[in-house]
């Protein structure tokens, strides 16, 4: 797995990390190697939209399979973690003065959300090693539930029984709440927004429930249950 967010102001770095892990698995001769990768948003939007912390990893993908096409590859595609609404730096959500929970994205109501809890990622590995070579080539997508904003947002409030909201923010509204980032991240993170308005993390034509037939993945409202989270106080 490579890290986008270590050095988001040079995002060719991940490239550079994760063709060399490549290479290293490809010397050593390792049986079996899982990498983490996404789509590539910049390619499939003809280079109007630029989210390399998609892409970079679509990239290595790539030269993975030209460059070692005999190397025992499997391929596993996560989706939008829960937790990056808990996190060091959590998306835009607030308890506002009716006590009303906030969820801000900038993005429609409508707009797409592949989610997944990033603890099942370990089982899914888990999973794979069992019978490696069942998979060898493929594209393991990673994710428990595909749902709406505002759905995701009533689910909290139904588990929960906290009233919340969701809120379609303007690019003003993020730029303000990522004023701490470098304008290029923020750029990325719109663009990436813009994406999954449409497509989730993936693209329509992606089956991205064959990672469920593998084990059971948490939904949102399962998520919810097990972590006890009750959004900000």
């Amino acid at each position: 797995m490579t890290d986008f967010w270590a050095t988001p102001t040079q995002p060719e770095i991940e490239i550079e990390q994760g063709k060399l892990m490549a290479d290293v698995a490809a010397k050593l001769n390792i049986k079996y190697f899982i990498f983490s990768c996404a789509i590539n948003v910049n390619k499939l939007s003809d280079g109007k939209l630029n989210v390399p912390q998609f892409s970079d990893k679509a990239i290595v993908r790539e030269y993975i399979s030209q460059t070692y096409p005999e190397m025992k590859t499997i391929y596993v595609m996560p989706s939008f973690y829960f937790q990056n609404w808990t996190g060091s730096y959590p998306l835009p959500i607030k308890k506002l003065k009716d006590g009303t929970i906030e969820f801000s994205l900038p993005m429609s109501l409508h707009g797409k959300l592949h989610n997944i809890d990033i603890d099942d990622l370990g089982p899914i590995v888990s999973h794979l090693l069992q019978n490696p070579e069942n998979f060898i080539g493929q594209d393991i997508y990673v994710c428990g539930e595909e749902v709406d904003f505002e759905e995701f947002v009533r689910i909290f409030t139904r588990v929960t029984g906290r009233q919340a909201q969701a809120k379609t923010m303007t690019e003003h509204e993020f730029r303000q709440w990522a004023q701490d980032l470098p304008e290029n991240v923020q750029n990325y993170l719109l663009d990436m927004f813009k994406w999954m308005e449409v497509n989730g993390c993936y693209t329509p034509e992606i089956d991205w429930r064959n990672g469920q037939m593998l084990t059971k993945l948490n939904t949102f409202e399962t998520w919810l249950i097990k972590s006890g989270w009750m959004g900000p106080d």
